[in-house]
C-alpha cells in the first residue's frame, strides 16, 4: 500500500523539484533566445513547460469548482434533497484561512439540506484545525462528518473534538435516518480504512435508500451490489496532477487505482461519486484537476 507516513515526511520535495525544473526551463529559454537558430524549438518547449508550472502552482489550486450530480434513488421520486460533500481540506499545509472562508461562503450560498464533511481535515498536525474555524459558519439543517487517513497522523481525538465543536455530528460507523417531504433516506458513515477502525454500517430498511460516506473509495472492495444505493468518497484529489492522454505522474493512492480517481463511477455495481477534494498534499500544484464542492441532488 502507498506509504502515507513516508511520503509526507518531506512535503516540500515536489515543490523544490518543480521550482528547479522551472528555473532550468527559464535558463534554457534565455539561452535559446540568445543563440537563436534551431534552439528556438527547444525554447518553445521550455516556455510551454514553464507556463504549465506557473499554472499548476499558482492558478490551478485557486480554480474552485462547484460540480453538480443528480441521482435518482426511487422509481417514482417525490422529494429532492440537496447533499453537499466537502472533503480533503488539508489544513496546516499550503492553504490559508481565506481559502476556507471562501469555501464556506460558496457552500452556504448553495443552501444544502444535508452537509457532509469527508475527512482529511488536516495534513499531519492537529494544530492545523485552527485554520478551519470558518467551518463553524457552515449552514445546513443536518451536518455530518467522518475522518480521513491524514487526520490520524497526529491526535485524531483532538481533530474529532474540534469538528464536533464546529457543530457537526460524527457519523463514524453510524447510520441515521433523514426525512424530506415524507420520503426517507438512510445515511451512513465509516471510519478511515487506513488508520481507523472501520465498521461498515448496513442498510436496514427496504423502503429507504441507503447512502454511504467513506473517506477512502477502497471501502467498495468490502461491498457488493445492493449494499448501498450510492457511495460518496474523497481521498484521491482526482490525482491532483494529471496530463491529458498521459494520465497521472504517480499512482492514485488506492488499491482500486485509476478506477476510483474522480467523478461519477459504477464500481462493483454500486453507483459512486469521488470528489477531487479541496486541498493539496505533498505539492501545492493542481494540474487539470480542480478543488471541488460536490453538490448532489438526490431524488427519493
Amino acid at each position: 500500500m502507498f506509504d502515507l507516513r513516508k511520503s509526507h515526511a518531506h512535503p516540500a520535495t515536489f515543490d523544490l523539484v518543480s521550482m528547479a525544473l522551472g528555473l532550468l526551463g527559464l535558463g534554457v529559454a534565455v539561452l535559446t533566445w540568445r543563440w537563436g537558430g534551431g534552439w528556438l524549438i527547444l525554447c518553445a518547449v521550455a516556455v510551454f513547460c514553464l507556463c504549465l508550472l506557473i499554472y499548476g502552482m499558482l492558478l490551478g489550486p485557486r480554480r474552485l469548482a462547484v460540480r453538480d450530480y443528480s441521482v435518482s434513488l426511487d422509481g417514482a421520486p417525490a422529494a429532492r434533497l440537496k447533499l453537499i460533500f466537502l472533503s480533503d481540506f488539508h489544513a496546516g499545509g499550503f492553504r490559508s484561512k481565506e481559502w476556507y472562508e471562501r469555501i464556506v461562503n460558496e457552500t452556504n450560498a448553495l443552501h444544502p439540506d444535508v452537509l457532509v464533511l469527508g475527512g482529511d481535515f488536516v495534513c499531519d498536525r492537529h494544530e492545523g484545525m485552527i485554520q478551519l474555524e470558518a467551518l463553524r459558519r457552515l449552514e445546513a439543517p443536518r451536518k455530518f462528518f467522518v475522518l480521513g487517513n491524514h487526520d490520524f497522523m497526529d491526535r485524531p481525538d483532538l481533530v474529532r473534538q474540534a469538528v464536533v465543536k464546529f457543530g457537526v455530528e460524527d457519523l463514524t460507523n453510524k447510520k441515521i435516518l433523514i426525512e424530506k417531504d415524507g420520503r426517507k433516506l438512510e445515511l451512513g458513515g465509516v471510519d478511515s480504512l487506513w488508520f481507523g477502525a472501520p465498521q461498515l454500517p448496513r442498510r436496514t430498511s427496504k423502503d429507504a435508500p441507503f447512502i454511504l460516506i467513506s473517506h477512502e473509495p477502497d471501502i467498495l472492495m468490502d461491498m457488493q451490489e445492493g449494499d448501498a444505493d450510492l457511495v460518496v468518497c474523497g481521498h484521491t484529489h482526482g490525482g491532483q496532477v494529471r496530463f491529458p492522454y498521459l494520465g497521472y505522474p504517480w499512482p492514485i493512492p488506492a488499491k482500486l487505482g485509476n478506477a476510483v480517481d474522480r467523478g461519477r463511477k459504477t464500481i462493483f455495481g454500486i453507483p459512486t461519486i469521488i470528489s477531487e477534494g479541496l486541498g493539496e498534499f505533498n505539492t501545492r500544484a493542481r494540474l487539470f484537476t480542480r478543488p471541488e464542492i460536490s453538490v448532489i441532488e438526490i431524488r427519493i
